[in-house]
């Protein structure tokens, strides 16, 4: 009795892959598997394309943006502070009411894909 497992008895020769291929091929008599065998090459064929497209796209590389900060003196006073306080007091307003309508926005598409997929609040 052979020892080994009961699907792999026969031995492996080398140069049989092109005639295990015609075998299979001529062995093949569903109607069926034609067009799955060219759907799944066409697929894969797809697949491998696109990688090889897309291996030659890169990144650009962009420089950092500078960053500056305002250099205040130590020893301001405290009508100094308060004056630019008051005068930083618009622009700080109008930013918290950008962010405050970018955040609802926000929330109304969140709440727009919860009630697409069913599992908004009911």
């Amino acid at each position: 009795m052979p020892f080994g497992l009961p699907g792999f008895r026969r031995k492996d020769h080398s140069g049989s892959l092109a005639g295990d291929i015609r075998a299979f091929v001529r062995n093949w008599t569903k109607d069926l598997n034609w067009p799955v065998m060219w759907i799944s090459i066409g697929i894969t064929t797809f697949l491998v394309g696109g990688f090889f497209y897309f291996s030659g796209f890169t990144i650009p590389h962009r420089d950092p943006e500078p960053v500056f900060f305002e250099s205040w003196s130590a020893n301001r006073s405290d009508a100094e502070i308060r004056a630019r306080l008051e005068k930083d007091k618009p622009i700080e307003e109008e930013r918290a009411k950008r962010l405050a309508e970018l955040e609802a926005k926000r929330q109304a598409d969140l709440q727009a894909i919860k009630d697409f997929l069913g599992t908004g609040d009911r």
